[in-house]
């Protein structure tokens, strides 16, 4: 729009074209670490050349967002140099920044069965960003269940509206809310109870969390730990789990309409 009105001369170059078409992707976020990096990219140089630890995981979530996830996973010194020689775009980020954090609803805090890891409680990620701070890449990751032994972390990823067109029917899985603080999952079909999924999923044998969201093109909301409340069934296993955290409620109030 810049250069429409006269105001930049010259071509776009091929950095700001990319990164231009991808800041829309940027609109879920709702946390304010991620929204800092996306204020002043040239924080992300130093995150990167830790080349481990909290502060490279956040950095690659934010690449993987305005590069892409195959960029990052190949190359992340590639990716960064694509962002900072977009540099035309940085103020266009810093606005999205500002209007995203002067919209967030949700006050958001570090995922505690997760520690070390940049996932904050109530606030949306994509399943590439999910996995980049989990350590992991999500190329190949089709399933809505990841174990992440590291973190003796067992990750739920759940879409309430399921559509027949993009959903078999061995995975059109009955979850649900049944309250603000319950909710109702059932494993992968061939999950059974003396797996070894199964037997972290009811022995409590590990952290388990939860990502839910309503609609197929949407963010997922990070919803924190579950515990075991009632299991029944096997191939797969109907369970009944407890949430340590209340729901907010816009979210919960949708998704109850879609179960009615």
């Amino acid at each position: 729009l810049q250069r429409r009105a006269g105001l930049i001369a010259g071509p776009a170059t091929p950095e700001e074209e990319r990164v231009s078409r991808r800041v829309r992707g940027v609109l879920h976020y709702d946390d304010p670490e991620r929204l800092r990096l996306l204020a002043d990219p040239a924080r992300l140089t130093e995150a990167i050349a830790a080349e481990s630890g909290y502060p490279y995981r956040l950095a690659r979530q934010v690449l993987t967002t305005l590069v892409g996830e195959a960029e990052v996973a190949s190359d992340p010194e590639s990716a960064l140099a694509t962002v900072l020689n977009a540099s035309i775009v940085h103020s266009e980020l810093r606005q999205v920044a500002e209007l995203l954090e002067d919209q967030a609803r949700a006050l958001t805090q570090p995922l505690t069965e997760a520690p070390g890891t940049p996932l904050q409680l109530h606030a949306h990620y994509t399943r590439a960003e999910i996995a980049e701070a989990l350590g992991f890449r999500a190329r190949g990751w089709q399933t809505g269940v990841r174990y992440v032994e590291d973190l003796n972390l067992d990750v739920l990823l759940v879409t309430l509206r399921k559509v027949e067109s993009r959903f078999t029917p061995t995975t059109m899985y009955a979850d649900a809310f049944v309250s603000p603080t319950h909710f109702h999952w059932e494993s992968q079909s061939l999950t059974a109870r003396n797996s070894a999924a199964g037997r972290r999923y009811l022995s409590g044998g590990s952290n388990v969390t939860l990502f839910v969201r309503i609609e197929h093109d949407e963010r997922y909301m990070a919803l924190g730990r579950l515990f075991l409340e009632k299991a029944e069934g096997d191939r797969p296993i109907r369970i009944d789990w407890r949430l340590e955290n209340r729901v907010p409620e816009t979210f919960y109030v949708r998704a109850m309409r879609i179960a009615a």
